[in-house]
């Protein structure tokens, strides 16, 4: 448990505060921080996954200020914006004796949901990223730093893949052939966006680069989402990342590791709700290049997931956190027949790589 000392490194009012426990993140530490006239949210910063905390910090206090910034100018409540607290030393996260710290601004009135509720709640949600993407089209992303360099970098993905079927240390390739060759036949599809932006055809701007469900809070009553948090992989990337992850993982009716594939289905209705919302919200925004590229971003984002799920098995299971044998094989397989069913309705995945 975290020693409540570590609160008084931060801009708090003075009050006899209590940690509890909060949320079920797997990467940082969080407590909820309670006993004043307003209630906080402190974590440790897990320094082995980001390395260069300060870096982080420096993209997460900037994007903040902006988003703020930009919710007040077209009169939205500001509450309602993830908010790092200063240090009394004037930064936005302290050090001390067994690690980094933050306090964010605890949001009230709010919940955490796992998955949308239906097609149309899953637009809102989307809406809801897509507003905060918005917000921040005029931020100058190259100013960020790349908190976990490449890391939607799909070319350098299907590299290591290959790479690590090549050498195979754990003697397992010959198990899933099948996921290879599905792998391997869509290969040359995976630099399409990232040659867009070096290319200068896709725009480089603020990407969130982690667009689950549950990285939205939606108010307890409504269930209308009314923020975006967990703000550790922003960084410069496309928005096209950023839409094709939320599809990944909102328009899957099975879980991640589904044994049935059968139960694997991609929730059309689901699809649209999310793209009409964006290109509501962004429509304006968005260039040629990334509109044409919607449907190819859900397919290749799964993709690009899969890819990693099968890496990871071959290397013997180091990264993604399993819980019984062979699970990074299910999941790879899961992703795999998503985008297989995906490919019916929009096409193969080759079929968009610019000529």
């Amino acid at each position: 448990m975290v020693d409540e000392k570590v609160l008084r490194l931060f801009m708090l009012p003075d009050a006899k505060y209590e940690l509890s426990p909060y949320g079920c993140g797997h990467i940082n530490a969080t407590y909820l921080v309670t006993g004043g006239e307003k209630k906080y949210v402190l974590q440790r910063i897990n320094d082995s996954v980001f390395k260069d905390v300060d870096g982080l910090m420096r993209n997460v206090g900037a994007v903040c200020e902006f988003n703020i910034r930009k919710t007040a100018e077209s009169g939205g409540d500001i509450e309602k914006c993830l908010n790092p607290i200063k240090t009394v030393d004037g930064n936005n996260y302290a050090a001390s004796g067994d690690g980094y710290y933050r306090v964010y601004n605890f949001i009230e009135r709010t919940i955490s949901l796992d998955m949308p509720l239906s097609a149309e709640h899953f637009g809102e949600g989307g809406g809801c990223f897509a507003g905060f993407a918005k917000n921040l089209a005029s931020f100058d992303a190259s100013t960020l730093c790349d908190v976990i360099p490449g890391f939607h970098d799909t070319g350098k993905r299907v590299a290591k893949l290959l790479s690590s079927i090549e050498k195979d240390e754990k003697n397992r390739a010959a198990e899933v052939e099948s996921l290879i060759a599905f792998a391997t036949e869509r290969a040359s599809a995976a630099p399409v966006v990232t040659d867009g932006i070096n290319d200068g055809i896709i725009p480089l701007r603020v990407t969130h680069n982690d667009t689950k469900f549950n990285n939205l809070l939606f108010d307890e009553v409504t269930k209308k989402p009314v923020s975006v948090i967990d703000l550790d992989t922003v960084m410069k990337g496309s928005l096209l990342y950023d839409f094709g992850d939320a599809v990944r993982t909102g328009c899957n009716a099975a879980e991640e590791d589904e044994h049935d594939l059968e139960k694997v289905v991609f929730r059309k209705d689901y699809f649209d709700a999310v793209k009409n919302a964006y290109l509501s919200v962004m429509g304006d925004e968005l260039t040629s290049e990334e509109k044409r590229l919607m449907e190819f971003s859900a397919m290749l984002m799964t993709y690009e997931c899969g890819v990693r799920f099968l890496t990871d098995y071959l290397d013997g299971d180091v990264y993604f956190r399993t819980h019984y044998e062979c699970q990074n094989v299910f999941r790879a397989r899961t992703q795999f027949r998503l985008v297989a069913e995906m490919e019916k309705i929009f096409g193969k995945m080759t079929d968009y790589i610019r000529r």
